[in-house]
């Protein structure tokens, strides 16, 4: 990751699984700068279903 992480945010998020995510959501649309931080490699802690590295896969016609 290349990017800088911002310096001042009202909200920091950890996890990227269903309930984070509703909160993290819920507190943007409230105006608050959201700061939403995962450790693994992929989007949605246990509600996920694939890694985006299996996402390409599929797209790329592997698992077919």
């Amino acid at each position: 990751m290349d990017k800088k992480l911002p310096e001042n945010v009202d909200v920091a998020v950890l996890g990227t699984g269903l309930p984070e995510a509703i909160l993290a959501s819920a507190c943007a649309r409230a105006g608050l700068s959201v700061l939403h931080l995962d450790r693994n490699e992929y989007y949605g802690g246990d509600w996920s279903s694939f890694t985006m590295s299996m996402v390409h896969e599929v797209n790329e016609n592997k698992f077919l």
